[in-house]
């Protein structure tokens, strides 16, 4: 029993350092067309390969092993948190320049390495492992910190979106919170593990705990390959903390007529039936600074863009319902036609804006 457990935890450590590999390859390839953009996302499934090898060994439990899997964890950790941390940032930053590398990503980690080693050389056993046990403490709060920023980053950049797109879903990186929570698991799964083998030595829960992994690193790549851009960077956009109305009895007569213009070009262009109109492109039909119709939507219309542009596409959608278009043709055609890009964020605007679910409307308007 346990010789097929270890001949299974070999074949799926294989195959996730492998898929890992490929994975790195594909994306230094797209990174040629895109300079930096996936720079940060390497780093992160190269830092999972240290947690493959280090899972495998532990199941052998030996003590040079189980050493090993803690230097490997530790290099793990101290790599994978600012390496996320860098991804998600580098993302909200848009087209504007960013660094390859941050001292967040490596000093930590060669500082770190440079401790490991040299005791190493230099320690007794003994005293070795408690210099592993105290990096061991290090890492793992450091990985936890660097996942709260992470976090809350995203939540502030979320908020910032609906400035810029009429259409956040498939740039909100909501997988990532997702990949951090299935980390979380794999760090739970790893202690649950250590005690049942420490009382019981049995591996079942290790090599489990490899699988998810495993499955995990498909997550990962699957995600950050198909993921896309956004144009804006986000970084220097400070969300407004109030509606200031001080300068528009000076600038009352220019607004009102930007207001006509940008009415005017949304509703002649039908900009709300593109799935993925955004800010510049509005800016760009009304030859407009992006800055200042920005500040028309937001001060002087006191609502977002995202809020705005969704506004007309339910009102185009309940404007359909009324003609009788539901007769022959789904609610779904209805929505994409009125510019929502998925079931799913149709339902949830719906719901949102009118207070009741497409479905039920659609009922009560027959």
């Amino acid at each position: 029993m346990i010789n097929s457990l270890l001949r299974i935890s070999d074949i799926v450590a294989i195959a996730g350092i492998s898929i890992i590999l490929f994975l790195v390859l594909v994306l230094i390839n797209k990174a040629r067309n895109r300079r930096n953009s996936h720079a940060s996302l390497v780093i992160i499934l190269l830092s999972l390969i240290p947690l493959f090898l280090s899972y495998k060994s532990g199941l052998l439990g030996e003590e040079w092993q189980i050493d090993l899997t803690l230097l490997l964890s530790n290099l793990s950790f101290i790599l994978l948190g600012p390496a996320l941390y860098q991804y998600v940032h580098n993302f909200f930053l848009g087209d504007a320049d960013r660094p390859l590398f941050s001292s967040r990503i490596y000093v930590p980690f060669t500082s770190i390495l440079i401790i490991l080693i040299i005791g190493y050389v230099f320690l007794s056993k003994d005293l070795y492992r408690v210099v592993l046990g105290a990096t061991s403490v290090f890492s793992f709060i450091y990985f936890l910190v660097h996942l709260f920023l992470v976090i809350r980053y995203r939540s502030k950049a979320m908020q910032k979106l609906k400035f810029f797109y009429s259409s956040i879903e498939n740039k909100s990186l909501h997988w990532i919170n997702i990949f951090i929570t299935g980390l979380c698991v794999v760090i739970i799964l790893d202690f649950i593990a250590g005690i049942i083998f420490a009382t019981s030595g049995h591996y079942e829960v290790s090599v489990i705990n490899l699988l998810f992994l495993l499955a995990l690193t498909l997550y990962l790549g699957y995600n950050g390959l198909i993921q896309g851009q956004i144009s804006e960077n986000l970084r220097d956009f400070e969300l407004p903390k109030e509606r200031d109305l001080q300068e528009q009895p000076d600038q009352h007569k220019e607004y009102e007529e930007l207001k006509n213009r940008l009415l005017a070009v949304i509703e002649d262009k039908k900009l709300y039936q593109d799935e993925e109109v955004s800010l510049r492109m509005l800016s760009e039909y009304m030859d407009v600074p992006i800055k200042k119709v920005s500040h028309l939507i937001n001060q002087y219309l006191d609502t977002t863009f995202y809020n705005l542009i969704n506004t007309y596409r339910i009102d185009m959608f309940k404007k359909k319902v009324k003609d009788g278009e539901l007769e022959h043709k789904t609610i779904l055609a209805l929505a994409l036609e009125s510019g929502f890009n998925s079931k799913a964020t149709f339902n949830r605007v719906f719901k949102q804006f009118e207070g009741v679910t497409p479905s039920k409307y659609a009922f009560s308007s027959d």
